[in-house]
């Protein structure tokens, strides 16, 4: 074997024992230095280029499989941006396991773009689907410092018709976006979580965005999945919905046996094999 043979073996090696490590090592993801100590609090994050950290915010980290990547997250109030390095790393793991290079995987309620990173670092092109403002900016910081990435932004819901509608989060998870539309009330008071309304979005349908050659989607749009599970025309092979809203579960149960699917319950979310 010549030198350059060897050379290309052992980073293939180096490669290969990251992702398994990363895949099977629920402890990999450690809270590590910020890049940025940012002592901002205010949740009405405002920013005058979408690459820069708007003000709010601050920078962390999360682990994918190929180590350590940036990422913009809340500075206060918010469950996903205290947690995230360790954030749903069982079912990041569940989303991207038949992932390869390539493959589309659409995100569904990005949030703050944990698993939209994660998937995107394995290589796959990634749409992330996010409503809310503020959750969109700290997407756009996170794409912009993470050029070698290919992730699409749709700053938009996915409902069971187009249209506006409006969006609440809580006081004490501020990326936590419900989307309410006409007739719909907003969410009650739970403890001392008091919902707010964020603003309004466009509603566009599931078949104007997720291409019918999606390998992986995940879904968590508190209580409005059905509006993306009635509008799919096919089912990609993996995906992972939340399923805590009884009207959700309906719908992905529905959507599981027409389509064939393989059910496993994740706590408050499906996984789903088609």
């Amino acid at each position: 074997m010549t030198r350059k043979n060897k050379i290309g073996v052992f980073f293939i090696g180096i490669i290969t024992f990251l992702y398994f490590k990363w895949e099977n090592d629920p402890c990999i993801i450690q809270p590590l230095a910020n890049i940025s100590s940012s002592k901002h609090s205010s949740f009405n994050i405002s920013s005058s280029n979408s690459c820069d950290l708007p003000v709010g915010a601050r920078w962390a980290t999360t682990s994918t499989v190929i180590g350590d990547l940036p990422i913009a997250i809340y500075n206060t109030n918010d469950i996903v941006s205290r947690n995230v390095y360790r954030w749903e790393h069982a079912l990041s793991v569940k989303l991207l396991k038949r992932v390869m290079p390539g493959d589309v995987v659409v995100d569904v309620g990005a949030n703050i773009g944990v698993h939209t990173v994660r998937a995107a670092a394995k290589g796959a092109r990634v749409i992330a689907v996010e409503a809310m403002e503020n959750n969109v900016k700290l997407l756009r910081a996170t794409a912009c410092k993470n050029k070698h990435l290919d992730i699409t932004i749709f700053p938009v819901a996915i409902g069971s018709s187009r249209g506006t509608c409006s969006l609440y989060s809580g006081s004490i998870n501020v990326g936590d976006c419900h989307l309410i539309c006409e007739g719909e009330n907003p969410p009650p008071p739970k403890g001392n979580e008091i919902y707010e309304l964020r603003g309004t979005t466009e509603v566009r349908l599931a078949t104007d965005i997720i291409p019918d050659d999606t390998i992986a989607l995940k879904v968590d749009i508190e209580g409005a999945e059905c509006g993306v599970f009635k509008g799919l025309n096919n089912a990609p092979p993996t995906i992972v919905s939340e399923t805590t809203w009884t009207k959700s579960m309906i719908c992905v149960n529905d959507f599981a046996q027409l389509h064939g699917c393989e059910k496993t319950k994740m706590s408050g979310d499906t996984y789903l094999q088609c």
